[in-house]
């Protein structure tokens, strides 16, 4: 009775209240958890109800809850698996539902725990606005919102509220300020929202007789996905009068000249100097009459002076600092060189320097140093450079800009020798450098990463050792980075090509077997091995050349990629063989990969062939069998596939290449026709029976099937061909025997047409035989091919009559054609029917 009263409070509670049970993994260890109850309080706080929630895990309802900074799934693990009440209630943001909760979690019994909670958004709100109010509040704070209306006002003396806030809240701003204060108000706040960063104005307002100032710094906030304007105004009235005061004062006081070892001097706007102080006469030797009411350009070094003409034309009526160095004349003839620090103010030129003559002597010895450095380091492509004991650049030689990318000026005093190494290197190589320092070793040998400004990857090999001063302490580090791309790429080929297939760019049969060994073990299992063996190879080969071939090899490979998985090894263990080890792969997958190869395999050809496949599979499910055994039935099942499907396969090869033939010639397929039933009316006249006229009719329409593999240009060309041309021609006959030879019905036709273009005389092709020596069935074909061939039109002559025709078969009989044929078929007219 009380359990179920306990129970109905519980669900009729204006609390929210869920009921779930934590899952662990093989280990014990909680990943997940699932929704058991929930009651309406729950729909009421989250939104959700509790047809879209029970039954489902945590990970299902809300994915995002791994990518939060508190490990919730361990949390709540450990309070259902060892029976814990949580120490307190807890406060929980929730992104997907953008609330606040505050929640409490107690396990009844081991694997369950329940969650009670209540919505605290709106206190989180007025908290979090609280702060950000107190923290930026100096004399009063305006809060707009996105259309510029006024939403609250508060100030902290209320002395300094000059309007009501009745007045104000709810208001657009150009209804509180007057113009053109509100639209100089408007704009400072589309910049802040523009910029995102604080923006600050200055305002002026009449205020009971007196104009008083104001500073207000505007800000454009999203807090908990609401945005609005916090506008932090202060008066500051008395500071702009004593700005205002300084500034007079300033422009009314004589520049004063101190005793101060440094140059000083004032000129007017057209150069000429007006006054200097008495270390000006000391450096030059000038009395102060011979420099004043004189242009100070009459001193400067003739090479300097269009470089000091152009750095004083930057002025350009601006009051803005400019700094230049040239060098000055003293009255012995000598120069020093002097470094300037002016301003422009009004109608004056104030003018700071010194003389920095020894400095520029020692510059240049460095200059002339480095020089030397970069002349070794171009040499050796290498990059010289000096750090401090921070391991910042302090010297960097000008090869840095074509090795790296970047130029001493942006390395040096700015960037750690760190900085350049790719991010996911950069830890280990900092770690490196604190060894170095805390033991005060050598560098030597150290080969690493670099990564260059436009973000490509080098390897180099880092020497060096530290520096010390005269009292022998510790100064800093120089080192070299030499470029051993080259090197590293180097070994990384010859890795590559020990490993992969060099034609298709998969793995070989080295690797293949030893991640087969590294593979087989318990975790992998079911572990499946598919092989596969190209159907055809030798035939493409032998009609279109090892080119075609290969294109043949490399696509096999390419569908094989698009199907396996990034974990599974594809590899080209053979000439025509391939094998696929698949991980945790059970026997009715591997057949769905086998589905899947044969779809992707109906997508591609190879010169007009369809590709063909054969495949076989076996899966390891028991650690206790070998692998070498699961390899042989995998292999038994691909022959199996093989033989069922040989003869087949190269039928419809056969009917492939015929098809194509007849497609990309437009005259071929008559032509083939016609000549197989000029022979079979040849036969028939002879007496022939019906099994050699059967044969004759096949190997009339197929004697010319070897012109697939000839260029189609070629066979469509309307001029003499040339040599090389008649050459590829000439190839057809034994093209069309290696093609019908690889299927049994077609091997005596095969012999047939091999011998179609002999001669009679012995001058024919392609083996040069005579007379009776040549198969009748290809005696016969030549005579039909020879009258179809000039009774019919072709790309490069008209059409014969056909007592045209006749006649030459006459003059050709004995010599091209066999007489008895040729008499035969004058005779009994067979051209006619």
């Amino acid at each position: 009775m009380k359990e179920k009263l306990y129970r109905d409070m519980i669900m009729n509670s204006p609390f929210g209240y869920a009921f779930h049970k934590i899952i662990c993994d093989d280990h014990g260890k909680p990943y997940d958890y699932e929704f058991i109850e929930i009651n309406e309080g729950f729909e009421a706080y989250t939104g959700l109800k509790k047809e879209g929630v029970i039954g489902k895990r945590i990970l299902q309802v809300f994915p995002e809850i791994k990518n939060q900074e508190v490990d919730w799934i361990t949390y709540y693990g450990e309070i259902a698996l060892h029976r814990k009440v949580a120490d307190d209630h807890y406060e929980l943001y929730s992104k997907p539902l953008q609330k606040w909760y505050r929640v409490y979690a107690y396990s009844p019994e081991k694997y369950y725990f329940l969650t009670i909670f209540t919505d605290i958004t709106k206190e989180k709100n007025e908290i979090e606005e609280k702060k950000i109010l107190i923290s930026t509040l100096k004399n009063m704070i305006f809060e707009f919102d996105e259309g510029f209306e006024f939403q609250n006002v508060i100030v902290r003396d209320e002395n300094l509220k000059f309007f009501k806030e009745k007045d104000m809240v709810g208001k657009h701003i150009s209804e509180v300020y007057p113009e053109p204060r509100a639209s100089f108000f408007s704009e400072g706040l589309n910049k802040a929202r523009a910029t995102g960063k604080t923006n600050t104005i200055y305002y002026d307002m009449e205020i009971d007789g007196k104009i008083e100032y104001f500073e207000a710094r505007i800000d454009y906030l999203t807090i908990l996905n609401k945005s609005r304007f916090l506008v932090s105004v202060e008066q500051v009235t008395e500071r702009y009068e004593l700005q205002k005061k300084l500034e007079t004062s300033y422009q009314e006081m004589e520049t004063f000249f101190s005793l101060s070892l440094d140059l000083f001097c004032i000129a007017d706007t057209k150069g000429i100097i007006l006054k200097i102080n008495q270390a000006w006469i000391d450096l030059l030797g000038y009395h102060s009459d011979e420099l004043c009411k004189r242009p100070f350009m009459d001193f400067i070094h003739p090479e300097d002076y269009q470089e000091t003409i152009k750095k004083l034309e930057d002025y350009n009526g601006k009051n803005k600092i400019i700094d230049f160095s040239n060098r000055f004349r003293q009255k012995n003839g000598e120069y020093r060189y002097i470094e300037w620090r002016s301003i422009l103010w009004k109608d004056k030129l104030y003018a700071a320097a010194r003389d920095i003559t020894e400095q520029k002597a020692t510059q240049a010895e460095i200059e002339r140093s480095n020089e030397r450095y970069n002349h070794l380091s171009i040499l050796s492509r290498s990059v010289a450079y000096d750090l401090d004991l921070d391991g910042r650049y302090t010297y960097i030689s000008e090869v840095a800009k074509d090795l790296f990318g970047y130029s001493p000026d942006e390395m040096v005093g700015k960037m750690y020798f760190c900085d350049i190494c790719p991010g996911t290197d950069r830890e280990e190589i900092k770690q490196y450098g604190r060894e170095v320092l805390k033991n005060k070793t050598h560098v030597k040998e150290l080969e690493h990463r670099i990564q260059k400004k436009n973000g490509e990857i080098i390897w180099v090999m880092s020497h060096g050792s530290f520096l010390y001063d005269h009292k022998n302490e510790m100064i800093g580090f120089r080192g070299i980075d030499i470029d051993i791309s080259r090197q590293k790429a180097s070994e990384e080929k010859i890795k590559y090509l020990s490993f992969h297939d060099q034609l298709t760019g998969l793995y070989n049969r080295r690797f293949f077997e030893e991640e087969l060994q590294r593979l087989d073990a318990k975790r992998n299992l079911p572990l499946s091995i598919l092989m596969i063996d190209v159907n055809g190879l030798k035939l493409v080969n032998d009609v279109f050349g090892h080119q075609a071939g290969d294109e043949l090899l490399k696509k096999t490979a390419k569908i094989l990629r698009r199907v396996c998985r990034e974990d599974d090894v594809v590899a080209r263990v053979g000439g025509d063989e391939f094998m696929i080890i698949l991980p945790k792969t059970p026997d009715e997958d591997s057949k769905n990969v086998q589905a899947r190869i044969a779809e992707e395999t109906k997508k591609e050809k190879v010169r007009m062939l369809e590709i063909s496949l054969s495949c076989g599979s076996s899966t390891k499910t028991d650690e206790m069998l070998n692998i070498n055994e699961i390899m042989i039935l995998a292999e038994n099942k691909m022959y199996e596939d093989k033989n069922s499907n040989k003869n087949r396969n190269r039928q419809r090869a056969v009917d492939n290449i015929l098809q194509n033939l007849f497609m990309n010639i437009d005259t071929e397929e008559s032509h083939a026709r016609r000549v197989s039933n000029i022979s079979v009316k040849i036969g028939e006249a002879m007496g022939l029976n019906e099994e050699e006229l059967c044969r004759i009719q096949i190997s009339g329409l197929l004697h010319d099937i070897g012109k697939i593999a000839i260029d189609q240009n070629v066979l469509k060309k309307n001029s003499f061909l040339t040599e090389t041309e008649w050459k590829s021609v000439e190839r057809h006959p034994e093209i069309s025997f290696t093609i019908l030879n690889s299927l049994l019905e077609y091997i005596f036709s095969a012999e047939d047409v091999l011998h179609h273009h002999e001669r009679f005389d012995g001058t024919g092709y392609p083996e040069g035989i005579s007379a009776y020596n040549i198969p009748l069935y290809s005696r016969i074909i030549a005579v039909a091919d020879a009258f179809e061939a000039m009774t019919n039109e072709r790309p490069f002559r008209l059409a014969m009559t056909d007592e045209e025709a006749i006649e030459i078969l006459k003059d050709e009989k004995g010599k091209q054609f066999d007489p008895d044929i040729v008499d035969l078929f004058i005779k009994e007219k067979i051209y006619k029917e």
